[in-house]
């Protein structure tokens, strides 16, 4: 899934893709997103723990982001995350079910 994120309002405004295995609260999950001007890539490896993030570089907008899967085997999932923002990537490996919600956020 690709995105152009052009502009957020508010001070705590993000928007981004996400990936996720359940739309439960604490469902594993990548999410690839802007904060204040910063791209992030979130994750949450474990059902219910809590959720790291890495930075992968900042700047103005608008710019694209790009997140998508990789499928290695049935329950592992690696998952790359892309902005053009930053000029380079970063993946996870995250175990989820075989089906995937993906969308906006």
């Amino acid at each position: 899934m690709v995105a152009r994120v052009v502009s957020l309002q508010g001070s705590s405004a993000q928007a981004g893709i996400m990936m996720r295995e359940t739309l439960n609260p604490g469902a594993n999950h990548v999410y690839l997103f802007d904060y204040s001007a910063t791209v992030y890539m979130s994750e949450r490896t474990s059902t219910g723990a809590s959720s790291s993030y890495q930075s992968l570089g900042n700047g103005t907008l608008p710019y694209w982001i790009k997140a998508g899967k990789k499928r290695e085997c049935v329950h592992d999932v690696q998952f790359r995350g892309w902005s053009e923002l930053a000029a380079v990537g970063a993946s996870q490996t995250v175990s989820m079910a075989p089906n995937v919600y993906v969308g906006l956020a």
